[in-house]
C-alpha cells in the first residue's frame, strides 16, 4: 500500500503537537462507527432486504444509491463508503454493502387511526431497486403492547420463538417462516424501550435473520457435492484393492495416474465449496454472537430465539462439519495411497535401473574383451605384413650383395616390429580415449 500518511495536530492542555499519522488510522478508528445504531420510536415498520451481489453488481448498486440521493437532493455516498443513510419525510433508508451481499433497510413511521385495531401499513416508495438476487426479505414491526395481539395472531404458533429482552423493556417474536407475501416477520413489542435501545435491538435482530440465511447457503452445496465425494471414495477403494495385486511398474504407474486424477478431482471439488463453507461457518458464529448480546429471558412454554435457532440450525452445522471432515479424511487417504504407490514405483524403477547398470557393465566388459582381442589381432596382422615387407626387401638386398642372410635378419626383426606396432597401437588408443 502506498504511503498516504498526512500531518496532524493534536491539542492537549492548550499545547499543540504536530505529528504524522498512519495512513490507516482514520479507517481503523472509523470502522467501529461505520454502522451506527439509529433511534426508533414505535410504532415503526422496517422492511429489510438483502441481495447477493457479484462482479459489477456492487458497482451498479452504488450507482443506484447515488442516483436516489441525487433525486432526493441529499448527500451521496463516497466512492469507498460501504454504509449510507438518508432521511426523508416519508421514509428513512439505511444502505450497506458487504463482500458478497448488499442490504437496504426501509424505515417507515406507522400511522394509527382511532377505531382501527391495526395501523396502516406503509410500503417502499418507487425509489426501491434490486441490485442482485434476493436473499432476505424481512418485515419488522415495532409496536406498543396495546397493538401487539393483532400481529401475534399472524405468526405460526407451531414454530414460534418468543423472548423477553433485558428487564422486560421489550419482547421479540418470530416464526422464521416466509408468509404469503414472501416476507419473514419479526415482531418487537415495545414495553417502554428507549429509542436508541430499540434501534440497537432491531439492528441485531435483522443481522440474526440475514446471517442465519447466509449461514445456511452452504447446506445446498454440501448436498450437491455429497454424491460426487461418494464416487471418489468408491473409486479410491477400488484402486486400493487393485494396488494390492498390482505387479510390475506398468500396472503401478497406471494406478498412480488414476490416483493423481482422483486427487485433482477432489481438489477441484474442495476449491469449489471452500469459500462457501468458510463463509457459512463465519456467519453461523456471528448469528449466535448476536443472540448472546440480546440477553434473552425465556417465556413459559415457548423457546427463546437462541434455543430455537440452535436446534434448527444444528443439523445444517453438523452436515457442513461432517462434509469438511469427510473431504479432509479423503484427502489424507489419497495422499497416503499416492505416496505408497509412488514409493513402490520408485523402488521398481530403482531395480530396473540396477539391472540396466548390470547389463551395461556386462556389455562394457565384453566390449573391452573384444577390443583387447581386436587390438591383439591388429598388432599381429600389422606386424605380419611389416615382417613380410621387410623379408622381401631383405631378399632383394641379399641378391645385390648388401646382406648375407635375409632369413636370419628377418627373424631378428620380428620382435622389434611387434614391439614397435604394439607401442604405436597403444599410443593411438590413448590419444583417442583422451
Amino acid at each position: 500500500m502506498p504511503n498516504t500518511s498526512r500531518p496532524a495536530t493534536l491539542a492537549l492542555d492548550g499545547r499543540s503537537i504536530a505529528l504524522e499519522t498512519h495512513p490507516l488510522r482514520d479507517a481503523s478508528l472509523g470502522e467501529i462507527h461505520a454502522r451506527p445504531f439509529h433511534r426508533l420510536q414505535s410504532p415503526r415498520r422496517i422492511l429489510h432486504f438483502a441481495f447477493q451481489i457479484s462482479g459489477d453488481q456492487g458497482k451498479r448498486d452504488r450507482e443506484a444509491m447515488t442516483a436516489l440521493c441525487s433525486r432526493r437532493l441529499v448527500a451521496q455516498p463516497d466512492a469507498t463508503s460501504a454504509y449510507h443513510r438518508i432521511m426523508q419525510p416519508d421514509f428513512n433508508l439505511r444502505w450497506e454493502q458487504h463482500s458478497e451481499f448488499t442490504t437496504q433497510s426501509w424505515d417507515f413511521p406507522v400511522a394509527t387511526r382511532p377505531g382501527k385495531k391495526s395501523p396502516d401499513m406503509p410500503i417502499p416508495p418507487a425509489d426501491f431497486w434490486q441490485p442482485g438476487p434476493l436473499l432476505v426479505a424481512l418485515d419488522v414491526m415495532i409496536v406498543p403492547k396495546r397493538m401487539a395481539k393483532a400481529f401475534i395472531d399472524r405468526l405460526d404458533e407451531t414454530s414460534l420463538a418468543r423472548s423477553t429482552i433485558g428487564s422486560g423493556a421489550a419482547e421479540i417474536l418470530s416464526d422464521f417462516k416466509m408468509n404469503a407475501h414472501g416476507f419473514t416477520r419479526i415482531l418487537v413489542i415495545d414495553n417502554g424501550m428507549e429509542p436508541i435501545a430499540a434501534g440497537s435491538l432491531v439492528q441485531r435482530l435483522i443481522e440474526v435473520e440475514v446471517y442465519r440465511t447466509l449461514a445456511l447457503l452452504g447446506l445446498p452445496e454440501a448436498r450437491r457435492i455429497s454424491p460426487l465425494l461418494r464416487q471418489i471414495e468408491l473409486s479410491l477403494g477400488s484402486l486400493i484393492d487393485r494396488s494390492r495385486n498390482a505387479e510390475g511398474i506398468t500396472d503401478n504407474r497406471e494406478l498412480l495416474q488414476q490416483l493423481t486424477a482422483l486427487t485433482a478431482d477432489l481438489e477441484a471439488l474442495s476449491s469449489s465449496v471452500a469459500y462457501r463453507f468458510a463463509a457459512s461457518n463465519a456467519y453461523d458464529e456471528i448469528v449466535f454472537q448476536r443472540l448472546a448480546t440480546l440477553a434473552e429471558k425465556a417465556q413459559s412454554g415457548v423457546p427463546t430465539w437462541d434455543s430455537f435457532l440452535a436446534r434448527r440450525m444444528a443439523p445444517a452445522r453438523r452436515t457442513l462439519a461432517a462434509m469438511q471432515d469427510r473431504m479432509a479424511d479423503l484427502s489424507r487417504k489419497l495422499t497416503r495411497t499416492t505416496t505408497l504407490l509412488r514409493t513402490r514405483v520408485d523402488v521398481e524403477q530403482e531395480q530396473q535401473n540396477q539391472e540396466l547398470l548390470r547389463s551395461m557393465n556386462e556389455r562394457t566388459r565384453l566390449q573391452l574383451r573384444l577390443q583387447q582381442t581386436v587390438e591383439g589381432l591388429s598388432v599381429a596382422a600389422i606386424s605380419y605384413y611389416l615382417v613380410g615387407l621387410s623379408y622381401y626387401m631383405l631378399q632383394g638386398a641379399a641378391k645385390l650383395g648388401w646382406v648375407k642372410d635375409a632369413t636370419l635378419i628377418t627373424a631378428l626383426l620380428v620382435p622389434v616390429i611387434l614391439l614397435i606396432v604394439w607401442l604405436l597401437v597403444r599410443r593411438l588408443k590413448r590419444h583417442l580415449v583422451d
